[in-house]
């Protein structure tokens, strides 16, 4: 309702625990019943211990907390959102979007409508269309290939559904790179950017995110900073997508690669 706080929940299980969350969320929305809103999306083949980070976006709703993480440990996991709908706002439909990321890439992305005013007393669907990745584009700068590798390949063992394709596993020496790199990009379900000083001052990288954006728009763009934007400035055309990560303060912490001038 306008004027009024509410909070979307995400929830994360096997296929047959569903009816049991489904149980779990009334009772985290008592007093509110059975006005309860439920969409369930998967399955992701996830192994246990995954970190996930999930960031949410509602159209002309605020969100304090925009960034969560829901650990994967083989039990129940959920995170909750605290959404505030403006006192001004008409009632009518909100479109929204989760983007589900591991290790700091993009596995699935979640559109979904909130509705704003009065609902039904009764359990009923938020319409959601997800995406799933399978396939990815991986780009970088050559300084930071060991870096890419090692993300990448715990990324793959924990997700399976998931394919990164990386110049220089996947490029053979007989075939015409270029217009393999395009190819790769145009087949690719989500374009990672690897970003940091060295992929800001690398002509190919500024050229493999020009195509992609070119091919498939601003939403097939997932950065993945490998370090702060105060040390790599974002490019004008992506200034709209995140570039910061908390993990960063971490690795900075911890001496990792990037964490030196």
């Amino acid at each position: 309702m306008p004027a009024k706080a509410c909070e979307i929940r995400f929830w994360v299980h096997i296929e047959g625990q569903r009816q049991e969350v489904v149980e779990y969320a009334k009772q985290f929305h008592a007093p509110y019943g059975s006005d309860l809103m439920v969409k369930s999306e998967g399955p992701f083949p996830l192994q246990r211990g995954a970190r996930l980070s999930v960031r949410i976006k509602v159209e002309g709703v605020g969100c304090a907390d925009d960034h969560k993480w829901v650990i994967w440990a083989g039990e129940i996991g959920s995170t909750t959102f605290v959404l505030t709908v403006p006192s001004n706002a008409s009632a009518g439909t909100r479109v929204g979007t989760a983007s589900v990321k591991l290790n700091g890439c993009q596995i699935a992305k979640m559109s979904f409508v909130l509705m704003v005013g009065a609902t039904e007393s009764e359990t009923s669907v938020i319409p959601s269309t997800t995406t799933c990745h399978r396939n990815a584009f991986a780009s970088y700068a050559s300084e930071d290939r060991v870096d890419v590798l090692t993300r990448v390949q715990g990324m793959e063992a924990a997700y399976k559904g998931l394919k990164v394709f990386i110049d220089v596993v996947d490029l053979r020496s007989a075939q015409y790179w270029e217009s393999e790199l395009v190819k790769q990009i145009s087949q690719a379900d989500v374009f990672y950017l690897f970003w940091c000083r060295h992929a800001l001052a690398s002509e190919w990288v500024a050229k493999e995110w020009q195509w992609a954006f070119d091919t498939k728009g601003l939403d097939f763009i997932d950065p993945i900073p490998l370090e702060g934007p105060e040390y790599a400035p974002r490019p004008e055309k992506l200034a709209s997508k995140h570039f910061n990560d908390p993990l960063l303060a971490f690795i900075a912490a911890a001496g990792g690669a990037h964490s030196r001038i």
